[in-house]
């Protein structure tokens, strides 16, 4: 959970630090992903980014 939802999850380009790929790992390995923002309307709290993969024999 991100507390600062003014700022929406951006993946920015890999580079050599040892944080911050967590959007690129999401992105490469699911087949879509966004983010939700927590708490009521006008002053949210949070925001939670979420991914699905497809599941299924392949052909």
């Amino acid at each position: 959970m991100d507390r600062a939802p003014s700022r929406p999850p951006v993946r920015g380009p890999p580079d050599d630090d040892e944080s911050g790929r967590g959007l690129l790992l999401i992105e490469a390995l699911s087949d879509r992903w966004g983010y939700d923002l927590c708490g009521p309307g006008r002053r949210p709290w949070g925001r939670q980014v979420w991914a699905e993969l497809l599941v299924g024999a392949v052909e």
